[in-house]
């Protein structure tokens, strides 16, 4: 889990260690923290911001998939448009979610989904 805001960080992690379903095996505050967390863990999701310092959510996506290609990036984000989504697709990233426009156990539901069911991936 990567995102520069502690509070959404930590409570995604911590909703995300609640299910019996999720590890989490490492909180991020930039995009460069993310990419070295995810080369030491191999994790099998990934969630990303897309607003971060040093390196942003969609250069972290474009790092990872290159050293975890099986891995399910998903971008989290305040904000989301066709632009937005088309880039982060084109980075890696298997699904764009919005914060905020759903509760908590719809996040936690559609991240699961996106690991048992991943969406099809735009080549980059």
């Amino acid at each position: 889990m990567a995102d520069d805001d502690d509070g959404v960080r930590d409570l995604v992690a911590l909703l995300l260690g609640l299910e019996p379903d999720f590890d989490v095996v490492g909180c991020a505050r930039n995009g460069a923290e993310a990419m070295s967390l995810a080369e030491e863990t191999s994790p099998d999701l990934v969630v990303l911001d897309v607003s971060m310092p040093v390196v942003d959510g969609l250069a972290a996506a474009s790092g990872i998939r290159r050293f975890l290609p099986a891995a399910h990036l998903v971008m989290f984000t305040a904000l989301t448009d066709a632009a937005l989504e088309s880039e982060a697709r084109a980075a890696g990233a298997n699904a764009v979610l919005e914060k905020g426009a759903a509760g908590v156990q719809t996040l936690v539901e559609r991240l699961r989904g996106e690991v048992i069911r991943p969406s099809k991936r735009v080549p980059g």
